[in-house]
């Protein structure tokens, strides 16, 4: 006789149940002992215990969302005649006295569109960028005239940007970052002169380069070769004034942790996986900075994406001297780091860093490239879907709390920026190839 059956004659047993007792060994056509260790009453109750256990306490969780959302949508005339934009930024560039808050478009068709967000018509357009290479990423420092390109080339360039009735663009400098494509590109600006540029490419390389900001020369600083091709990338800045890079690679849930001295090198990594003998069964697509210190990153996991919250140590932390001694450790670091990431590694690797892992309901597959936003001075994510869909998640109670229906089919690229002190979220789709704004 099966344990369920012996269970279940058991409770009617206890339960003075005789006559559905007796009906119960007729239809079995057996005779029960009714001799159980542990009470059916008792398993479920252990079992009803266990799953409360996974549940979150969303009364007891502090929400992370601030409920002004954007309620206006209308779509942006990019005059693109239905062509694909493949990538778009914001940057609020300051050109002597006039600021302008630019949305920059990036097409199939290697047109580059320069749009004014707040009087909703397009600046310039540009065929040339790179020559009669396709222009793969452009990009802007907030509060200067320099804007970024990258071209399907692996190549940089740097302009300034000019305005005297309309806008133009003067050449400053160039550089080969990649040997191949650009997948991206971030900046970090470190003082009123300079900054630094990390880019990732297709060549599975992690690239440093430092721009000045007043007349645009670049130094490229070093290379760094990667196990596997970079998913994602993020860069901040630390207390110690130095810089940290958060690197997501295909293949691994482990984030690697860079800082910049007069080289890029690796000073530890995260793990993103709750088991400590396992790192390759996700991996991060795309990171999201939410506070001072912590992190959302949009996995691969399918057929739903999740976000895991993590919080950033500190450098010092990391490498474990005290504050004032951060300098000189990362100095000597330096000069002994290689430019090859390996398995085999003498950097500290993080774990029990994680502060949430929520299942984001926006559907994606092996193919999707997630898109997660911050919110200007708000608290919240925004999700870009794969079903057209924008979702506002709160990353504190871990739900679902908004959701703009805006697109048919998959979101290509997307910004979220304050343009005009509105928070104004920018999406580009893919299948029906339109540009639409929520305010």
């Amino acid at each position: 006789m099966s344990a369920a059956q012996q269970l279940i004659a058991h409770y009617l047993k206890t339960n003075n149940l005789t006559r559905t007792l007796e009906a119960f060994e007729l239809e079995l056509n057996k005779k029960f002992d009714c001799s159980v260790e542990e009470s059916l009453e008792t398993i479920l109750k252990d079992r009803l215990a266990y799953l409360s256990l996974e549940k979150p306490e969303f009364e007891n969780t502090k929400s992370l969302w601030t409920v002004d959302a954007p309620k206006s949508h209308e779509t942006l005339e990019l005059g693109t005649l239905k062509s694909l934009v493949i990538s778009s930024s914001f940057v609020k560039l300051e050109i002597g006295t006039k600021c302008l808050s630019l949305g920059l478009f990036v097409t199939n068709n290697k047109q580059v569109h320069f749009f004014d967000l707040e009087k909703r018509r397009n600046l310039l357009v540009k065929n040339d960028l790179h020559g009669s290479t396709a222009t793969k990423l452009v990009a802007g420092v907030d509060g200067t005239d320099i804007l970024f390109s990258c071209g399907m080339d692996g190549k940089l360039r740097v302009w300034r940007a000019s305005y005297d009735n309309e806008l133009q663009l003067e050449l400053l400098s160039e550089d080969q970052l990649h040997k191949r494509l650009v997948l991206q590109m971030k900046f970090k600006q470190m003082d009123r002169k300079s900054g630094f540029l990390v880019s990732t490419g297709w060549d599975s390389k992690l690239v440093a380069t430092k721009v000045n900001l007043q007349d645009g020369t670049i130094e490229k600083l070093n290379e760094v070769n990667l196990l596997t091709r970079a998913s994602c990338l993020l860069i901040t800045a630390d207390s110690s004034n130095y810089p940290v890079i958060l690197v997501g690679r295909t293949d691994t849930s482990m984030v690697g942790v860079y800082t910049i001295h007069d080289r890029i090198f690796e000073i530890g990594r995260l793990a993103l996986n709750d088991s400590e003998f396992s790192s390759h069964s996700f991996h991060p697509m795309a990171f999201a900075k939410i506070e001072s210190d912590s992190v959302v990153a949009a996995t691969n996991h399918i057929p739903y994406m999740r976000l895991i919250t993590f919080k950033i140590p500190a450098i010092a932390d990391l490498i474990g001297v005290e504050e004032t001694e951060v300098a000189a450790k990362i100095a000597a670091a330096s000069v002994l780091a290689t430019d090859s990431e390996s398995f085999q590694t003498n950097v500290t690797i993080r774990r029990n860093i994680i502060v949430s892992n929520f299942n984001s309901m926006s559907p994606q597959d092996k193919f999707s490239d997630p898109i997660v936003k911050t919110r200007p001075h708000k608290d919240g994510i925004w999700i870009f879907g794969d079903d057209g869909i924008v979702r506002g998640f709160d990353v504190g109670a871990g739900s679902v709390v908004e959701e703009l229906k805006t697109h048919e089919g998959r979101i290509k690229s997307a910004f979220v920026a304050e343009v005009g002190n509105t928070e104004t979220i920018v999406s580009c789709g893919a299948v029906d190839r339109v540009a639409s704004v929520w305010q």
